[in-house]
Protein backbone atom coordinates (compact mmCIF):
# COMPACT_ATOMS: atom_id res chain seq x y z
CA UNK A 1 0.00 0.00 0.00
CA UNK A 2 1.32 3.24 -1.09
CA UNK A 3 1.45 6.47 1.90
CA UNK A 4 -1.23 8.22 0.33
CA UNK A 5 -3.27 5.05 0.37
CA UNK A 6 -2.18 4.31 3.93
CA UNK A 7 -3.23 8.02 4.62
CA UNK A 8 -6.74 7.70 3.46
CA UNK A 9 -7.08 4.58 4.89
CA UNK A 10 -6.40 6.16 8.25
CA UNK A 11 -8.54 8.75 7.62
CA UNK A 12 -11.08 7.21 6.99
CA UNK A 13 -11.35 5.01 10.23
CA UNK A 14 -10.27 8.19 12.60
CA UNK A 15 -7.27 6.29 13.32
CA UNK A 16 -3.30 7.65 13.60
CA UNK A 17 -1.26 7.05 10.75
CA UNK A 18 1.54 5.06 12.56
CA UNK A 19 -1.70 2.83 14.31
CA UNK A 20 -2.80 2.98 10.67
CA UNK A 21 0.85 1.33 9.28
CA UNK A 22 1.10 -1.06 12.11
CA UNK A 23 -1.77 -2.63 11.60
CA UNK A 24 -1.34 -3.24 7.99
CA UNK A 25 2.20 -4.37 8.97
CA UNK A 26 0.19 -7.31 11.22
CA UNK A 27 -2.53 -7.86 8.66
CA UNK A 28 -1.47 -10.61 6.13
CA UNK A 29 -3.58 -8.54 3.64
CA UNK A 30 -5.94 -5.37 3.25
CA UNK A 31 -9.55 -7.31 4.01
CA UNK A 32 -7.33 -8.55 7.03
CA UNK A 33 -6.62 -5.41 8.21
CA UNK A 34 -10.13 -4.05 7.95
CA UNK A 35 -11.36 -7.08 10.39
CA UNK A 36 -8.32 -6.37 12.72
CA UNK A 37 -9.15 -2.93 12.64
CA UNK A 38 -12.66 -3.96 13.84
CA UNK A 39 -11.91 -6.75 16.20
CA UNK A 40 -8.68 -7.30 16.98
CA UNK A 41 -7.22 -10.19 19.11
CA UNK A 42 -5.18 -9.25 22.03
CA UNK A 43 -2.31 -10.63 20.34
CA UNK A 44 -2.60 -8.33 17.68
CA UNK A 45 -3.30 -5.34 19.64
CA UNK A 46 0.02 -5.98 21.81
CA UNK A 47 1.69 -6.46 17.84
CA UNK A 48 0.40 -3.41 16.93
CA UNK A 49 0.98 -1.48 20.09
CA UNK A 50 4.63 -2.76 20.02
CA UNK A 51 4.92 -2.05 16.47
CA UNK A 52 3.35 1.58 16.63
CA UNK A 53 5.45 2.87 19.72
CA UNK A 54 8.86 1.06 18.72
CA UNK A 55 8.26 -0.98 21.97
CA UNK A 56 6.83 2.31 24.23
CA UNK A 57 9.50 4.52 23.03
CA UNK A 58 7.00 6.52 21.80
CA UNK A 59 3.57 7.67 24.30
CA UNK A 60 0.21 5.71 23.45
CA UNK A 61 -1.93 8.15 24.72
CA UNK A 62 -1.37 10.69 21.49
CA UNK A 63 -2.40 7.31 18.79
CA UNK A 64 -5.77 6.68 18.28
CA UNK A 65 -7.51 3.55 16.85
CA UNK A 66 -10.51 5.27 15.89
CA UNK A 67 -12.27 6.84 19.02
CA UNK A 68 -9.77 5.06 21.52
CA UNK A 69 -6.37 6.12 22.05
CA UNK A 70 -3.73 2.81 21.75
CA UNK A 71 -2.88 3.45 25.73
CA UNK A 72 -7.06 2.87 26.17
CA UNK A 73 -6.56 -0.49 24.14
CA UNK A 74 -3.89 -1.38 26.00
CA UNK A 75 -5.93 -1.49 29.13
CA UNK A 76 -7.99 -3.62 27.88
CA UNK A 77 -5.90 -6.59 27.86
Amino acid sequence: MERQELEQWADCRNTSKEVAEAILFVASDEEDADRIWQDATNAEILAIWEYATNNGLHDDSDLYWGIDSLAEMMKRL
